[in-house]
């Protein structure tokens, strides 16, 4: 009797280790995506620090997406009014 139950607590120990274990190595990642995020946002910060004309162009940038996607949407939205427009175009061009 004594040598199952030294077995099943063997295995039970066995089991709980390998759950520690598992979690211990999901903790450690998301730990390690957290280090990396925080790296981007410091880099980010001293770019923008060290050059002023960053945050600037990258307000451009930001501005010129919006507008081209303002423009893009409507075509996305309804795509077989756009091949008709571009088709009813390409034969005049050619006409």
């Amino acid at each position: 009797m004594t040598d199952s139950s030294s077995c099943e607590l063997l295995e039970s120990c066995g089991q709980e280790t390998l759950q520690t274990t598992k979690e211990l190595e999901r903790m450690v990642e998301a730990v390690e995506n957290m280090s990396v995020q925080l790296s981007v946002m410091a880099y980010d910060s001293v770019v923008l620090r060290t050059d002023p004309d960053q945050a600037q162009a990258m307000q451009r940038l930001q501005e010129a997406y919006l507008q081209c996607e303002a423009a893009v949407r409507p075509h996305l939205a309804n795509p077989s009014n756009h091949t008709r427009d571009t088709a009813a175009s390409d034969t005049s061009a050619t006409l």
